[in-house]
């Protein structure tokens, strides 16, 4: 090897759905880089083989290395939150050879202003146009402090009066041909304890 030559690794992808075969060639630098982008937001990251200081001659360091690429993509492969992510899928450039496999993400619609409460879930009703959602105080210190207050001593005189912990809402959901969504709150429910 001249001191200007350049080590490719080449990656084969078949798609078991449609039958279709590409072939990628990417250098070192590229898996790195893609794993420096996976793990700032994936949680357990498979790792790469580490960087060499010294440049690689011999054809066994070539072979280690490409074995070591080989695991790395396996083992991100095996992790649907990789498979997934739209940082993988460039790097496989699944769009461009299979684009029936493409994944669109979320994108935002619209945004429902003033809740008092953060969102733990949700349920939508396309047909009645009706959605719920079940919210609950995402901060521990003053969930702590409304259960501590909403508890009721033997002696005390009992009242259906809470710091709201959860609530349920329930809205009316309309929108125009343009996607613009509207949500008209039909009715609220508090709870004393956060809900599910």
């Amino acid at each position: 090897m001249d001191k200007k030559s350049v080590t490719f690794y080449e990656i084969a992808i078949y798609n078991n759905y449609s039958k279709y075969k590409w072939i990628l060639e990417k250098r070192y630098s590229e898996f790195y880089d893609l794993y420096n982008k996976l793990v700032k937001l994936i949680n357990n990251c498979p790792v790469p083989p580490s960087k060499s200081f010294f440049k690689m001659k011999s054809y066994d360091e070539l072979t280690k290395r490409k074995n070591q690429l080989d695991q790395f993509l396996k083992s991100c492969v095996q992790r649907k939150d990789i498979v997934t992510s739209e940082i993988f899928r460039e790097f496989i450039e699944i769009e461009k050879n299979s684009p029936e496999l493409a994944i669109s993400g979320p994108t935002k619609m619209t945004e429902i202003p003033d809740l008092p409460l953060g969102v733990r879930d949700m349920i939508f009703l396309k047909y009645e146009n009706l959605m719920f959602l079940a919210c609950s105080d995402m901060n521990i210190a003053s969930r702590l402090d409304a259960y501590v207050t909403n508890f009721n001593l033997p002696w005390e005189k009992k009242t259906d009066a809470h710091i709201s912990v959860g609530a349920v809402f329930a809205f009316k959901v309309s929108y125009n041909s343009e996607n613009n969504y509207h949500f008209d709150k039909l009715w609220a429910k508090s709870f004393p304890t956060q809900v599910f």
